[in-house]
This record gives structure tokens, sequence and C-alpha cells, in this order.
């Protein structure tokens, strides 16, 4: 296990898979990927999340790009005692650029006490979600935040109570 700690970073930075068993793990945490920055996350890499509040934040460019043969997979816990069923949430802010998102497994990821229960909440039309399914989150697959923009949201797979939503 290899805990993802809070904050931001003014550098690139890599997740790559580390062992057969091995996870990174976020608990309450805010991963931020500052402006002209990016965070690449390799092909079976495991995200666990283990609080709504949970976020990988991008305000410069994710890159997690797994294959048929070896997806990425964000799997969500939840909490006991608290309100929390789900992991947390992708942001993709406004101003964050070629972002893309291939091969990727998210599994009770998005829970309604954060962001509106959805995996992907995006600000951005410079994101491209492709070939990856959503599962089990407590309400919208993905939430787009205007009609003004369009992320490239093609080839996915959604077994969640709703599959897109897009906000006035």
């Amino acid at each position: 296990v290899i805990s993802l700690l809070s904050g931001s970073s003014n550098q690139n930075g890599v997740l790559q898979k580390q062992g057969i068993n091995s996870y990174f793990k976020l608990n309450s945490t805010q991963v931020y990927v500052s402006q002209a920055h990016t965070l690449e996350i390799k092909p079976g890499v495991r995200i666990h999340s283990h609080a709504s509040t949970d976020a990988i934040v991008v305000s410069g460019t994710l890159i997690a790009k797994g294959t048929q043969a070896d997806s990425i997979k964000f799997v969500g816990f939840a909490v006991p005692n608290s309100g929390s069923t789900h992991g947390g949430t992708i942001r993709f802010e406004d101003g964050s650029t070629n972002s893309v998102v291939e091969y990727v497994d998210m599994n009770r990821w998005g829970d309604t006490e954060y962001n509106g229960g959805t995996p992907f909440y995006i600000n951005t039309s410079s994101v491209n979600i492709s070939k990856s399914t959503i599962r089990n989150s407590e309400n919208f697959g993905m939430v787009t935040s205007n009609r003004a923009i369009s992320p490239t949201i093609t080839n996915n797979s959604t077994r969640s109570a709703r599959a897109v939503s897009q906000q006035p």
C-alpha cells in the first residue's frame, strides 16, 4: 500500500504498477495536478479511495492510459460509521488540457456526499474518456459543468444510477 498525500505539485509525476497486490491509497486526500504539469498513471495501477472527499483535481493534464489486457483500476470503499459509501472523484478543471482516460475501470467512485455522486466531474472540453467502465457510482457516471464544453466521450460502459449529465 502506497499512500498518496494531499497537496499540489509543481512537477510532473508518474504512478507505476508496483507489484501484483500493491495499490495506491487515497484517504481523505486531495491530489492536485497543477497547470502546465502532467500526472501519468501507467497500465495496471490500482488506486483505492476510502472517503467521499478524495479527489484527483486536474488543472494540468492527466494521462491515464491502461490497456485492454491491463486496465487502470479505481476502487472506492465505504467508510464505517459515516455517510460515505463510495470513493471520491476525478475533477477536470477549466484550463485543464489534453487529458486522456482510456481503459480505466471505475468501481464505487462517486458518492452523493461530495460532487453530486459522480466519479468524473468535467469543466473542460480538453479531455478524452474512452474504452472505460464506470460502475456502481451513486449518481451519474460523468457530469459536465455546462453546455459550452464538449469533451470527447466514446466507447464507454456505464453501469451507474445514470450515465451522463450536462448541467446548464
